[in-house]
């Protein structure tokens, strides 16, 4: 006798119940229940909803890189060989960024971890690009001039001992100085100009860093909501089987982080 084929209809059903399972039609205890009896499908939807999740966003996160790192060549002032070698350690970073997300990890820490370790080793290239020439050596000392030998002293008679006769320059008065119709009053300091400092490149760099830090936290979240499973509703009574129910439920929910995610 061959086993019995799940029918259309019973995926269907099954279909069904997960969605009002997600959107919290059950409660208690069935509820509970039914999230551990359905936790490898909760969990495989959860996984798809958040690679779509993170397929959406990555392209606003690599934008957000893009522009925190324009606002790092704008406030500094760069000149376009040095604003383009920047250009080109953030297209590095994009291509890091589209491998961590590309590899198939969903676990929201995991990518906090790993996209953050590859943001630091890209900021340490920026700074290595924009640090200060190093200061050439200075040349060594040079010796005491020769002093002439006998030799070289001039013969009497010649032009050098000739004695100089200083023209005389007919002395000239300078003009008086015309009087000012605003007289400056010397009771009065001068104000001095205000000074707007020039930006610093751990200034710029900070700046950077922070909003990148606001556009990942923005993607994470999106990516933990998506991949949230359904939290059961409590009974109105808080009874013994519910409990020891949710502390299983709750044991599936938080396993060790996946092998992918390491890997990846």
């Amino acid at each position: 006798m061959q086993p019995e084929q799940p029918s259309a209809d019973t995926g269907e059903r099954a279909k069904g119940l997960l969605d009002r399972l997600e959107a919290g039609h059950f409660r208690g205890v069935a509820a509970v229940r039914l999230s551990i009896n359905f936790f490898d499908e909760l969990q495989a939807r959860a996984a798809s909803r958040s690679a779509s999740a993170i397929a959406q966003n990555t392209g606003p996160l690599a934008d957000a890189t893009d522009a925190g790192l324009q606002g790092v060549i704008d406030s500094l002032s760069l000149d376009e060989s040095t604003a383009t070698t920047l250009r080109n350690l953030g297209s590095d970073f994009r291509e890091t960024l589209g491998t961590i997300l590309g590899g198939g990890g969903t676990d929201p820490a995991s990518l906090d971890q790993r996209i953050g370790a590859a943001f630091e080793q890209f900021v340490g290239s920026l700074r290595d690009a924009l640090a200060p020439a190093p200061t050439p050596a200075p040349e060594p000392a040079r010796g005491p001039a020769p002093s002439p030998s006998p030799t070289d002293a001039p013969s009497p008679g010649s032009p050098v001992d000739q004695p100089v006769v200083a023209a005389q320059v007919p002395t000239v008065a300078a003009p008086a100085p015309t009087p000012t119709t605003d007289p400056v009053d010397p009771t009065v300091e001068p104000q001095p100009a205000p000074t707007v400092p020039a930006p610093s490149l751990d200034d710029a760099i900070t700046s950077f860093s922070e909003a990148f830090a606001g556009a990942l936290s923005t993607f994470l979240g999106a990516v933990r909501e998506a991949g949230s499973l359904p939290e059961p509703t409590a009974p109105r009574g808080h009874g013994g089987a519910y409990q020891r129910f949710l502390t299983i439920y709750n044991s599936l929910r938080q396993p060790a982080t996946p092998a992918l995610d390491e890997a990846a």
